[in-house]
């Protein structure tokens, strides 16, 4: 599949759907409370945005024909890696 999460996007996916993850985690740990639904919905949502920021592709951005990554400068080259063009 293209590449079509840009550098900042796929960082905020990332430090987001990482902070996510640990809040679903820390709720089941009873650390705090919500109920089992929010805490499965908080995990989910955290592990779909970590996998499409790790991944640097989004089906919804895909499907809505977005494309972040082309957008703010970066060129993806053959091996799949990103590089800011000039």
């Amino acid at each position: 599949m293209k590449q079509n999460v840009g550098t900042v996007d796929r960082n905020v996916r990332l430090v987001v759907g990482a902070i996510l993850i640990l809040a679903a985690i820390a709720a089941y740990a009873g650390l705090f409370s919500l109920s089992a639904a929010v805490t499965a919905v908080v995990f989910l949502v955290g592990v779909i945005l970590f996998g499409t920021g790790a991944a640097r592709t989004c089906l919804i951005y895909s499907l809505l024909g977005l494309d972040t990554a082309h957008a703010d400068g970066e060129e993806t080259t053959a091996d799949g890696t990103t590089g800011r063009t000039s």
